[in-house]
């Protein structure tokens, strides 16, 4: 009775995160239409599918990027964790449950970033066919990019902030009201740092789409091969 409950919170769980990635996934795709202008004309006709292409991009970036958060949390929930591993029923809940997390992750992560991989390879060569700077299919493109980078950017600054304050209840407990446990503590910091790193590239790899007079930390170094969202030489 208890697994049958706590299967079917997972896939609540798991219908509530799709729910979410979906909708929000539907919102970007709006936005970088209507950044991208469709009220404007679309000579060659690739407006349509290169928002199809960086809108399941983005949702499928994402996908990923959960897929691999979990099988950090679950492989970081196994220390200071005596467990064994039994694979025909479950007398060791944490190390079953570790095993869970990790197979989820991977699917999501394996299957979402093969997903993701089409669709921003698609988009990105549909940008670099165009020889017009300014035509739609660019502006989808460069729409795509600077969505994911605030987004990237945003989760970078609320790891940053919760790693710096999460080092602080390490090293004092009692003032910043942080657990007893310290074992618990350094655990959420590793998951934090993760975070953190894993946003950074994100953004890093996105950031390099763009040319570079364009880019957050800008440098005006001839446009390379990979600029495929900035106008051609």
């Amino acid at each position: 009775m208890t697994n049958s409950i706590a299967n079917l919170a997972g896939a609540g769980t798991a219908v509530f995160l799709l729910l979410f990635l979906s909708s929000v996934g539907s919102i970007i795709t709006y936005i970088i239409i209507v950044v991208a202008n469709r009220s404007e004309p679309d000579p060659t006709g690739k407006r349509p599918m290169a928002v199809y292409f960086f809108g399941g991009s983005f949702l499928t970036l994402w996908v990923a990027y959960l897929g691999l958060v979990e099988v950090v949390v679950s492989l970081v929930s196994l220390i200071g964790t005596n467990v064994e591993f039994n694979f025909t029923r479950e007398q060791h809940p944490v190390g079953d449950s570790a095993i869970r997390g990790i197979s989820i992750g991977l699917i999501l992560f394996l299957v979402a970033g093969y997903a993701h991989y089409q669709h921003r390879r698609r988009g990105l060569e549909l940008a670099a066919s165009e020889s017009d700077a300014s035509s739609p299919t660019k502006r989808v493109a460069r729409s795509y990019v600077a969505v994911v980078s605030f987004v990237a950017t945003l989760i970078a600054i609320i790891m940053s902030c919760a790693f710096i304050y999460t080092t602080l209840t390490l090293l004092a407990p009692g003032i910043y009201h942080g657990a007893s446990n310290r074992t618990a503590t350094a655990k959420g910091m590793l998951v934090e740092a993760f975070v953190l790193v894993l946003s950074g590239l994100v953004f890093w790899s996105h950031q390099n789409l763009a040319p570079g007079a364009m880019r957050l930390f800008a440098h005006k170094d001839p446009v390379v091969a990979t600029d495929v969202v900035s106008p051609p030489e």
